[in-house]
């Protein structure tokens, strides 16, 4: 009785530590990313919900949550710290798991095809007996290959933000035959990837490409179009083979984006300083960006951020040529 009685001690520190971290993380991640995350997790549980009521949607759902967790599981890097503390680390994985799915498996229950939450939970139950862990490569060589190499804000920013980014990129694909879904989730990744130019990089970095501003600002934009194109076209090319009668209007979500990531960029580089931090400069264009899905309200903001680009480039323009003036 008194082993079982310290187990359960164990075990509710253990589920306390996990929540001090989450919430912790967000804290970290600052008040508009927790509102993404919030906005994610809702549409999240509405997408389970309603292909839980449906067959085969419901094993489709049970087997990606699995996978989800089999991830989690086959990467987390604190098996080790769990093993050397004398914990029973099946009991332990499987009580995080069930844990942290109280909110799938309360979904899944409150549908016709209840049972699916046994079989999510025998999963967890087989998976917690596992505990490989890959090879971790070296931080310095992980890289990714749609992006190129000169591209240090986006590879710096996917690092920062890669599992919220791929769930949100999951959850866009997976919702691809509903209509405006898909690009509703891709214009609030839009929004993770303005995060990406809040940090002004040394002088030493812009000089390399040793042009004038003009070329400069042109190279910069060629170059991060090229990378959002990339990261955005298996959605929209999703998107446009359901709805092939709407793909007008994946084009005009395309041609917005790209405006708004013009202006990311270009207000960036209107207030250039080596090494600042430009917060509050990128708060307000990621605000304007993001209530312009407001309805009503968006549609009066879509000539904005032209607007506002073409000044940011005029001034971006003149605050270059205190850095990049020897290159006339």
């Amino acid at each position: 009785m008194k082993i079982k009685f310290i187990f359960v001690f164990v075990l509710f520190n253990f589920l306390k530590i996990r929540l001090i971290q989450l919430k912790r993380e967000l804290i970290s991640l600052g008040w508009w990313r927790v509102i993404l995350i919030c906005l994610f997790v809702i549409l999240s549980g509405w997408f389970i919900y309603k292909e839980m009521k449906i067959f085969p949607g419901c094993y489709y759902i049970t087997g990606f949550i699995g996978l989800i967790t089999a991830m989690i599981h086959i990467y987390r890097k604190d098996k080790i710290f769990i093993l050397i503390t004398g914990a029973e680390t099946l009991k332990i994985y499987f009580a995080e798991y069930a844990f942290f799915s109280i909110p799938v498996l309360v979904l899944m229950a409150l549908t016709i095809h209840w049972y699916c939450l046994f079989a999510l939970l025998c999963f967890d139950f087989v998976l917690s007996f596992i505990n490989y862990t890959p090879q971790q490569k070296n931080r310095g060589g992980y890289t990714f290959s749609f992006i190129p190499k000169d591209n240090f804000e986006w590879i710096s920013g996917i690092r920062k933000n890669s599992w919220f980014l791929s769930g949100l990129y999951l959850l866009a694909l997976a919702l691809l035959k509903y209509p405006y879904a898909s690009l509703f989730i891709l214009w609030i990744m839009l929004a993770i990837i303005a995060s990406f130019y809040k940090e002004c990089e040394p002088f030493d970095i812009i000089n390399l490409s040793e042009l004038p501003p003009k070329l400069f600002i042109l190279q910069k934009l060629k170059l991060h179009f090229k990378s959002y194109f990339v990261f955005s076209i298996p959605i929209l090319a999703g998107y446009c083979i359901f709805h092939i009668q709407t793909v007008w209007e994946a084009l005009i979500i395309f041609v917005l984006s790209l405006i708004n990531l013009s202006l990311f960029i270009l207000s960036k580089y209107a207030v250039y300083e080596p090494k600042q931090d430009l917060s509050a400069n990128n708060l307000l264009v990621t605000l304007i960006h993001l209530c312009m899905l407001v309805p009503v309200i968006g549609q009066f903001l879509f000539p904005v951020p032209l607007l506002m680009s073409i000044r940011a480039y005029r001034k971006s323009l003149h605050n270059l040529n205190l850095y990049l003036d020897a290159y006339y």
